[in-house]
């Protein structure tokens, strides 16, 4: 019977803490003009947490533990808005305001270092192509890519291929050193 309390309370102090250090996160989402916007989704950066927008523009956020997370909306029609937020022990209130696309840049979300993170906040040397640039610069091959990514070189070694180089870094093996990916596909395996 002991032991039984004993767990009881070693269960009861472990369980507590996370149960009432946990936060809501709510908002509504509108334009530029105040109208409401619904069907925008909402996400929480490296979590599973995702919502959507309903019919009055309001957001919903569960059990939220305490830390820092970014939280994006995103939808189409509308730049994507990004907003760094602190979650303690209180509710959070984060209301967003979208514009329309045209009128700002999208924001661009990398996962160079196995984690979602925006682009301007990474150290590295990134260059992100939306699919308007891509049809504006009438590339219609992965290697034309070069005329409008700096330091990339592609050339066909004589075996109908693209052989892939990025500052320098190249093989003319059938292992190559650089992977191109396009839709998650590798574009020169030999399978």
């Amino acid at each position: 019977m002991k032991k039984l309390t004993f767990l009881f309370f070693l269960n009861l102090m472990f369980a507590a803490p996370a149960t009432f250090s946990q936060a809501r996160i709510t908002g509504q989402v509108t334009d530029a003009n105040s109208h409401i916007l619904a069907g925008i989704s909402i996400h929480l950066l490296n979590t599973n947490y995702g919502a959507v927008s309903n019919s009055e523009g309001n957001y919903v956020f569960s059990k939220i533990l305490p830390g820092r997370y970014i939280l994006i909306f995103s939808s189409i029609g509308y730049t994507s808005k990004t907003e760094e937020i602190n979650v303690g022990k209180n509710d959070l209130n984060i209301n967003a305001i979208l514009e329309k696309t045209g009128k700002s840049l999208d924001e661009v979300l990398v996962t160079a270092q196995k984690k979602e993170e925006l682009l301007q906040h990474l150290p590295l040397s990134i260059t992100a192509i939306s699919a308007q640039r891509i049809r504006d610069s009438r590339i219609w091959d992965n290697k034309d890519i070069t005329a409008i990514v700096p330091n990339l070189y592609a050339a066909d070694p004589g075996d109908k291929r693209n052989i892939t180089s990025i500052r320098g870094i190249t093989s003319s093996s059938y292992d190559p050193a650089v992977a191109t990916y396009i839709d998650g596909v590798n574009q020169f395996s030999l399978d």
